[in-house]
């Protein structure tokens, strides 16, 4: 069992500092829609980041085991956040990877496939993810 803590302290008008367990430190707000400041760290941008770090790091894992060469590899991701019942949530998260690699297309499908699986942070959330990865040979245009 592992645990991750976080701190965060108020400072002044929507304006806060964040320290991670690990010693990352940073200011942020809340976004300009939710009368926010911009060009700071939001507790939105941060859901959908962390899905979409998890994703890279997932699947580099997985390649890393199954001995999976690629080129490179991003991850966009765009979280849907709606009113359900009232309330705010993220509905749905589209994941979308670009993977560029010189063989092993089947191959790098599986690790897709085995990334969505095992991803700790879209295997935590209650929102729909939906994975749309774009698979490219070094060699095409």
């Amino acid at each position: 069992m592992y645990e991750y803590n976080a701190l965060a302290i108020y400072k002044d008008k929507r304006l806060g500092v964040i320290r991670c367990g690990n010693g990352f430190t940073t200011e942020f707000s809340a976004p300009p829609e939710f009368h926010g400041m911009s060009k700071y760290l939001t507790p939105e941008d941060s859901f959908v980041a962390s899905i979409a770090m998890c994703f890279i790091l997932t699947f580099e894992s997985i390649c890393r085991k199954m001995r999976i060469p690629f080129i490179s590899f991003e991850c966009e991701c765009k979280g849907v956040l709606d009113k359900v019942d009232g309330r705010e949530e993220f509905t749905r998260v589209i994941v979308r990877p670009k993977i560029v690699v010189s063989k092993n297309l089947v191959k790098i499908e599986k690790a897709i496939k085995l990334t969505e699986e095992n991803c700790l942070i879209t295997n935590s959330i209650k929102s729909e993810i939906v994975v749309k990865p774009e698979i490219r040979r070094s060699d095409e245009n």
